[in-house]
């Protein structure tokens, strides 16, 4: 009897000691993806950009978000797509979702024809959601953002059957790589990928948690 139990605990050591290595493998995995994926400039040809949504000010976008929709510009002038989506919903009171402040910025200087804006996404998942709705056949995609925010809208995108290439802006507001951000951009990939894989003991989670 004793050497069963004794068994036993071995073996609960054995599944605690997998699980922990298991979950320092995942963040570090994901660490790695943030921090490879914001340093990417890809330029190869794609069926559509997709700039992701930042704040604006009754219409005007911020800073952060006015020099992603400058690098797309970039993007689009080199001919890497012809096709440009903006995203990105609004906050209570606001007159302007995020993704008619970018279409007009970006409207400026390129048709309508060549511009769609995506105005319903809550968050950047829905936002994709949204334009694999809207575009069923859509391919690849080149997602334009923050450099952190990168790999965090690649697994997103990719599991929602998108080719992706990421390009982050490189310089100006928003670009710069803290480690706060970092951070910050690593938690909201475990939550989604811990979402995504555990969908029940998430819901579980929330219910105690909250």
């Amino acid at each position: 009897m004793f050497g069963i139990i004794k068994l036993l605990f071995k073996l609960i050591r054995w599944v605690i000691t997998i699980i922990f290595i298991g979950a320092i493998v995942f963040v570090g995995y994901n660490a790695y993806g943030v921090w490879t994926s914001s340093k990417l400039d890809q330029r190869d040809k794609s069926d559509a950009i997709i700039v992701l949504g930042a704040a604006q000010f009754d219409g005007d976008p911020s800073p952060v978000f006015s020099n992603r929709l400058d690098h797309a510009l970039e993007l689009y002038k080199e001919e890497v797509s012809p096709l440009i989506i903006t995203v990105g919903g609004k906050q209570q009171g606001d007159r302007f979702t995020e993704a008619e402040a970018g279409f007009n910025y970006l409207n400026k200087s390129i048709k309508k024809n060549n511009l769609t804006a995506i105005t319903d996404g809550k968050d950047t998942l829905e936002s994709f959601e949204l334009i694999r709705n809207e575009f069923p056949d859509l391919k690849s995609v080149t997602i334009v953002s923050d450099p952190a925010h990168l790999w965090r809208s690649h697994l997103m995108a990719q599991n929602l059957g998108f080719e992706t290439n990421l390009s982050g802006t490189q310089e100006g507001p928003g670009s710069e790589l803290s480690n706060s951000y970092l951070v910050r951009e690593l938690a909201s990939t475990l939550r989604y990928e811990f979402k995504r894989h555990f969908e029940s003991q998430w819901s579980l989670l929330r219910s105690i948690v909250l």
